[in-house]
């Protein structure tokens, strides 16, 4: 994960370079934070913030200009959903992106990290312009995950351990499926994502003490585990040996009505199985759990999608894959195919905005307005609504695509069959147990 760590000199010319414009937080927000009325707020010194990272200002007026390219482009595509003034629509973007480089200003950090201005562009300045155009057209704005697959700063081991138990249980699974005769498959990307989304991201952060001593229900959100460890033994034992874990030491099922002593809690299962927890999970037993419960899952939706006459999943593409089967693992729903097509293509947001009106009586409105008004607010206010986890799936859903997305478009994480791409000095197989860290971001 990132943050700039520089000489103490450099802080302070950094620093006093920063001093005509914004001041930097002392305590950065997070990058999703919700951001003042652009009316109150002081007048952004981009480019000193851009010379805090960049020290050509060749580079720098490079930068700016392409903040300006993506604001003009932005406006023209964002006239679909009202009035979108272009100087508006810039204010806004330079906004988010100051406010973005700014959580990676730290002055207590001592070492240098790899921001340059390629990477500035890409996932600064592009990103911000692709996270407002699909806030607007689906009610959702992507989570920012580049900094858990970057294999930097504090939480490096625990990402490098992520990356390795990843790829070791995408082989076995798929070999695993492949001698079954089966032809769905997983995909790195599946498993990583849906592993910081169900909790990951907080064990990259703030909860790293607590990375393995994990309920894999209230931790990372297993919660049918029961039901797959048990439908899929054979899988569990080869995940088990092939990546030097024990998730199968960690659940214990029982004859209805016998609670195995030292239990520290009954898991979800079947009605002809009492299934218990008797032990925490490891972080690497945890994402073994996530992969065995991927499979589980897209099972499930390709059984969904022959029986109602659908193309199957896996003559699907990647991104296909991921929406379906994350439209089962969160809801056990399949959807409707013109609903996940809305979906894939960020244009979602009428249908929750209808959704959530029609449900307004028995359930709590979802923090968010049908595109146009959602335009006119931003514009106005300059501020992104909070987005706490909802009870409709396709917006659950769509916070983990958009984060796919930015991944596939502004980052070398992964390439277009949702793999790992190979990075320096890890050959992917690696699976180690990391030292404890700190927090960042």
């Amino acid at each position: 994960m990132l943050s700039p760590r520089l000489p103490v000199p450099v802080l302070l010319a950094c620093f006093a370079l920063l001093s005509c414009g914004s001041a930097t937080p002392s305590d950065p927000a997070p990058v999703d934070a919700i951001e003042p009325e652009l009316e109150q707020v002081v007048p952004v010194d981009l480019a000193g913030r851009l010379a805090w990272f960049v020290a050509d200002p060749g580079q720098v007026q490079a930068l700016e200009r392409r903040l300006d390219e993506n604001a003009v482009d932005l406006a023209e595509r964002l006239a679909a959903h009202g009035g979108a003034p272009p100087e508006r629509v810039r204010e806004l973007l330079e906004r988010q992106v100051d406010s973005r480089l700014a959580v990676w200003v730290d002055k207590d950090r001592q070492q240098d990290l790899p921001v340059d201005a390629e990477r500035i562009r890409r996932q600064v300045l592009d990103w911000e312009a692709f996270k407002l155009e699909r806030y607007v057209s689906s009610g959702v704005f992507p989570k920012t995950w580049f900094g858990y697959f970057d294999l930097a700063w504090d939480s490096a081991d625990r990402e490098r351990s992520l990356r390795g138990t990843t790829v070791c249980t995408r082989r076995i699974i798929n070999s695993w499926q492949e001698e079954r005769g089966s032809p769905v498959r997983v995909t790195d990307a599946e498993v990583a994502l849906t592993f910081i989304a169900e909790g990951g991201a907080l064990l990259l952060r703030e909860q790293q003490h607590m990375a393995d001593r994990l309920h894999p229900v209230f931790d990372v959100g297993l919660d049918d585990l029961a039901s797959g460890l048990g439908d899929y033994q054979g899988l569990l034992d080869g995940l088990d040996e092939g990546c030097g874990t024990d998730l199968a030491g960690t659940v214990l099922q029982t004859e209805p009505g016998v609670t195995p002593e030292g239990a520290l809690g009954r898991l979800q299962a079947p009605d002809d199985r009492w299934a218990w927890l008797v032990r925490h999970a490891s972080f690497r037993e945890a994402i073994v759990g996530t992969a065995l419960m991927w499979i589980w899952e897209k099972e499930i939706a390709q059984r969904k999608l022959l029986a109602s006459g659908r193309q199957p999943l896996h003559q699907r593409d990647a991104a296909q894959q991921f929406v379906l089967g994350s439209l089962v693992y969160n809801s056990g729903l399949i959807h409707a195919e013109s609903t996940a097509q809305q979906l894939l293509r960020f244009q979602s947001g009428g249908y929750l905005y209808e959704r959530s009106e029609a449900n307004a009586r028995r359930r709590p409105r979802l923090n968010l307005l049908a595109p146009g008004p959602l335009l006119e607010e931003l514009l106005s206010q300059g501020s992104y609504r909070e987005q706490p986890t909802s009870w409709v799936a396709v917006y659950h859903v769509l916070q983990r695509y958009g984060a796919w997305e930015g991944l596939r478009l502004f980052s070398d994480v992964f390439d277009a069959q949702g793999m790992f791409q190979p990075v320096a000095d890890f050959t992917g197989e690696e699976a180690q147990e990391p030292s404890s860290g700190g927090t960042s971001r």
